[in-house]
């Protein structure tokens, strides 16, 4: 959508009298430099009212996603990660849990997808070569705090 046509309203502002080739060409040649960054600043306003548009939302940030990566087949999807299993101590008899969050269990959970919030699941055939690109993207619309994953099946 273009705000308005500069073109034409060089155009229109030329006095009749004075509307000739030459003079179209001449007023065109000046404002060239105006159209210019007018488009410049068209493209700019799109691309900032497409990113006030999505948010973390998963359904927008799947959207994002399908529209940078696979535009055609739309493969991109999120998923919920499993949570880590808290390990409570506590004697049985005192039936009274507690949970340490002080400790930390080595353990193959701690490395593997289970301490993230989301995953996002994306094809094979896509190629790791967006990887970079697709955590920069998830970075900028995910919400502050969110943990994530990028697995590529």
């Amino acid at each position: 959508m273009k705000l308005f046509d500069i073109n034409r309203l060089v155009v229109l502002l030329i006095p009749t009298f004075l509307r000739k080739r030459f003079n179209f060409a001449l007023v065109r040649a000046m404002v060239q430099p105006v159209s210019t960054v007018m488009s410049l600043f068209e493209a700019n306003r799109q691309a900032n009212l497409y990113n006030l548009n999505h948010n973390g939302q998963v359904c927008k940030l799947r959207a994002v996603l399908n529209d940078a990566f696979d535009v055609e087949q739309r493969r991109i999807r999120i998923e919920d990660s499993e949570r880590w299993d808290w390990t409570f101590v506590y004697q049985e008899s005192e039936d009274k849990p507690l949970w340490l969050d002080t400790l930390l269990i080595a353990s193959d959970a701690f490395t593997s997808d289970a301490g993230t919030d989301f995953t996002v699941v994306v094809p094979a055939s896509l190629g790791e070569a967006i990887r970079p690109q697709m955590i920069s993207l998830v970075n900028y619309y995910k919400l502050a705090g969110k943990r994530y994953s990028i697995i590529f099946n």
